[in-house]
């Protein structure tokens, strides 16, 4: 594996050698790429961004074989001061490519540091660059959006790479999307199948992640691990669908232009890659970011899901919530503050009931059209099922915020909220009271 690091002794000169990409990664007579990695397949079939008409197709695992690739494959690269990065990783691309046709597209939002100057002296070194300057921050869904825009104006263009400036994504890590590329149409790096690392991250961070990845799998049913990493590679068809989800533009286009390729029913294939924290400079990613990402994944659900499902049902469902949280409170007062039941004993009866008060309202007045041919019993357990999940999501969400990131408790506690509310939403509708 090519662990790419910066040339001491090379500020964006030309040691690069001759001007064409002959830097080979082994044997190569035919000019071919021979990439040899496994390969997971997902399928899905939708009719509107995120509502698939049935669950994806079994996942499968490709055989390795060797493969030869036609047609020039465009790398699109956001980048916001990564003066430090961006030397190493332009050159293990071309390395990577080991004398194959590509591109490099760089879309930089006014770094301050330098960035565009090194992009255009590698350049100038020959390496097959084009750089899209913008004069500020739009966002990194904004930045990778116009750089498939970029690549898509190449008619000889068959694929387009997306991927991190820090480092973070091995370049010669390409060749395993580039085998997605001959099964799916958006080959997704992942960091969650078998064989995917992540190298250099807290605790912390990853239990963020993969709540964050298991919450987009659930709610749009993606049956996909990872759906939070830029490293990925669209067939122009994927690249022409995703470019659609304009309205994402910071690092929620990570989820919002998958949902736009799986809108367009093609097929999608994750691949496992090593993902390395950053070595120089800061990291974009900011609590205000993971906010603002958290908010367009349950916005776009409700779009989604209650705009086909009565918006008057949601109505119902928060307003039967809103009394059971009366309720809770009234019997908590009433076992401990009147009969002086120990506390932990008195929440415990007081969750209980406000779940059977929930059950009885959600179920004569919700729901009531979603009954037939079902048990009672059967959609009370799997209520008080649905009920625990939110609320170990609530508890993990604010776990995770105020105690490990040290978020105001209060907005921990209302993030967690509202990604408890989703989940309980999703849960009563899709399965503790069957039907559409």
């Amino acid at each position: 594996m090519l662990h790419v690091s910066l040339r001491p002794n090379s500020p964006w000169g030309c040691g690069r050698g001759p001007k064409s990409h002959v830097e080979s990664l082994g044997p190569n007579p035919q000019g071919a790429a021979t990439i040899r990695p496994k390969l997971t397949i997902a399928a899905s079939r939708a009719d509107s961004v995120g509502d698939a008409r049935g669950l994806p197709t079994t996942t499968r695992h490709v055989p390795s074989l060797g493969m030869e690739l036609a047609g020039k494959t465009c790398v699109v690269i956001p980048t916001l001061n990564e003066r430090n990065n961006l030397e190493a990783l332009v050159r293990g691309i071309d390395r990577a490519f080991a004398g194959l046709p590509y591109i490099v597209v760089i879309v930089d939002d006014g770094s301050l540091d330098g960035t565009a100057e090194v992009a255009r002296s590698l350049r100038t070194c020959g390496y097959p660059i084009e750089l899209v300057e913008r004069t500020s921050k739009q966002g990194i869904g904004s930045a990778v959006r116009a750089g498939l825009v970029r690549g898509l104006l190449h008619e000889d263009v068959d694929r387009l790479v997306t991927m991190d400036a820090d480092l973070s994504h091995d370049p010669s890590e390409i060749s395993r999307l580039l085998t997605g590329a001959a099964y799916a149409d958006l080959t997704q790096g992942s960091r969650y199948v078998t064989g995917g690392v992540i190298e250099g991250w807290a605790r912390t961070r990853r239990w963020v992640s993969m709540v964050a990845n298991a919450l987009v799998r659930m709610l749009f049913r993606t049956e996909m691990l990872d759906h939070t990493s830029f490293f990925r590679c669209y067939s122009r068809p994927a690249a022409v669908a995703a470019i659609r989800a304009e309205k994402y533009t910071g690092y929620e286009w990570s989820f919002g232009s998958l949902l736009a390729v799986l809108s367009e029913g093609l097929q999608l294939a994750e691949v496992p890659i090593t993902f390395r924290e950053r070595r120089c400079g800061t990291s974009k990613l900011r609590t205000r970011a993971m906010g603002r990402w958290l908010w367009s994944i349950l916005r776009t659900w409700a779009e989604l899901r209650l705009g086909r499902d009565r918006p008057m049902r949601a109505i119902r469902y928060v307003a039967v919530g809103s009394t059971g949280i009366l309720m809770s409170q009234g019997m908590l007062f009433l076992l401990h503050g009147v009969l002086g039941l120990w506390p932990l004993a008195a929440v415990t009866g007081a969750i209980e009931v406000s779940i059977l008060w929930n059950f009885e309202l959600n179920d004569r007045w919700t729901f009531k059209d979603r009954r037939a041919g079902s048990n009672r019993r059967t959609r009370l357990a799997k209520y008080h099922a649905v009920c625990a999940g939110s609320v170990a999501l609530n508890a993990l969400m604010f776990s995770v915020l105020s105690l490990e990131l040290g978020i105001n408790y209060l907005v921990a506690n209302f993030v967690g909220i509202l990604a408890g509310f989703a989940v309980n939403l999703r849960g009563s509708m899709s399965w503790a009271w069957l039907g559409r």
